[in-house]
């Protein structure tokens, strides 16, 4: 509980890019742990607004496979054995060679004449004739079936993606600031840079998945938003009148001050 406070509590100061200096003072693997928290954390919370969708996908692909007029699928096919797929613990089994009453294993069987699916292995299952299978309604089923089981594994897909991309994200405008930082010779250091990144992803996050429920993309918004928290930080963080010493960082060590830096230049 205690870390989900912080948590939440470092997410606040994060919205505020003027406090951007407290949270730089921090150990450098906060920022890392921060960005990896609040990511899960708002993924979590995206993924409960997406529930009321899911409870309407049954309708929404049953009325899309509505739109055939008509649909005429001929099989033929042969089997020696029975196919799992994998091999341990399958998920799909097709067993046209034996007929089949329930489904004993896995989540969806394919059998002689009819198809088994459910949702959870503690459950019965629901048995979908060929024929109706073919139907607007039990394509709509297993579909949906698939969708589910899926999820979880399609959860972490997606939470893996954001997080390249987000950090992809951080890095190329932190390696970028960096370097504009030492043309104009403003004082701050790479992983200061990177940490002010860390923090400043915090609205890109929030705005870029929150928002997906209800609004499918917001364009380049979000990442204007963290660029623009970015800049104030960084301005906050750093000083034109310093000059960090390569190596050096937030601390204060190796820093000098205007004229003592055009003295060393001499050198």
């Amino acid at each position: 509980m205690s870390v989900l406070f912080e948590l939440l509590k470092t997410t606040l100061t994060a919205l505020n890019p003027y406090k951007y200096d407290e949270l730089v003072d921090r150990k450098k693997r906060h920022a890392l742990q921060y960005f990896v928290m609040l990511l899960l954390l708002v993924f979590i919370l995206t993924a409960i607004l997406f529930i009321p969708t899911l409870t309407l996908l049954p309708s929404y692909m049953q009325e899309e496979f509505s739109k055939f007029t008509k649909l005429s699928v001929t099989l033929d096919y042969e089997q020696t054995e029975p196919i799992k797929v994998p091999k341990v613990h399958p998920v799909i089994t097709i067993d046209t060679v034996n007929p089949r009453e329930s489904i004993e294993e896995g989540y969806i069987l394919i059998s002689k004449g009819s198809v088994f699916y459910r949702f959870t292995g503690f459950t019965k299952g629901t048995m979908i004739s060929t024929d109706d299978l073919l139907s607007a309604s039990g394509f709509s089923k297993i579909l949906t079936s698939i969708f589910i089981m899926l999820a979880p594994m399609l959860i972490v897909m997606l939470y893996l993606f954001h997080a390249v991309k987000y950090l992809i994200v951080i890095f190329a405008v932190s390696a970028i600031g960096f370097i504009f930082s030492r043309v104009v010779r403003f004082g701050i250091e790479f992983y200061d840079c990177i940490k002010v990144g860390m923090y400043a992803s915090t609205p890109m996050i929030l705005l870029g998945l929150l928002t997906k429920p209800f609004v499918p993309s917001v364009g380049y918004l979000e990442y204007l938003v963290f660029l623009a928290y970015f800049i104030v930080g960084v301005f906050k963080v750093g000083d034109f009148e310093e000059v960090v010493k390569a190596g050096k960082g937030k601390s204060g060590h190796g820093r000098y001050t205007g004229s003592e830096a055009d003295k060393l230049e001499k050198y």
